[in-house]
């Protein structure tokens, strides 16, 4: 069965740097947590490289064209994990529930990479587009606002929650979205 992972978190969690180190490094021990030691993994590369950092974005638009490019590439493939990318823009626009509509067989996923907050701050300092005025209060409040939404996503998602270290390390934590909303 094929199976179609979003991968979510907050802006400079590390959703691209996980995604690579899934399909890159051999990590036996994290690839077995997440029930994937088997897996052949497939990047929709388009879910990593049209992101888009403001509201006028061209990207913005362009991301609806990720799920008819997905629905493409899983009509030839089986056995195959699909990793997306994915961004506020795609939970506000109802995306994951399209593809859940849209690809019935497929198994559907929700990895949301999760770091303490500190670390994301830190994180996010280091990118290009990072503005001053952004603190650790507003990170967490993106985090909330994040968990919140994906809180409402329909029953047919399996969710999975990665810790994301401060080297990046990755680490399979409690499932449950209620839990982490207390942290927040």
């Amino acid at each position: 069965m094929n199976e179609i992972v979003w991968v979510c978190g907050n802006a400079a969690v590390g959703k691209e740097t996980f995604i690579r180190h899934l399909t890159e490094s051999k990590d036996e021990d994290l690839l077995t947590s997440l029930g994937w030691q088997n897996t052949n993994f497939n990047i929709i590369e388009e879910s990593i490289n049209w992101v888009a950092y403001d509201p006028k974005h061209i990207f913005l638009k362009k991301r609806e064209e990720i799920l008819e490019i997905l629905s493409q590439k899983i009509k030839t493939s089986t056995n195959t994990t699909f990793l997306l990318k994915g961004q506020f823009v795609d939970l506000e626009n109802h995306r994951q529930e399209k593809l859940l509509k849209m690809l019935p067989k497929a198994k559907h996923t929700i990895l949301f990479l999760d770091a303490d907050p500190e670390t994301l701050f830190e994180r996010l300092q280091k990118k290009p587009w990072f503005k001053e005025g952004f603190d650790i209060e507003r990170v967490k409040k993106l985090s909330k606002y994040e968990l919140n939404m994906l809180k409402k996503l329909d029953a047919g998602f399996r969710f999975l929650v990665v810790e994301s270290g401060k080297n990046y390390q990755y680490k399979l934590k409690d499932p449950t979205l209620t839990n982490l909303l207390c942290l927040y």
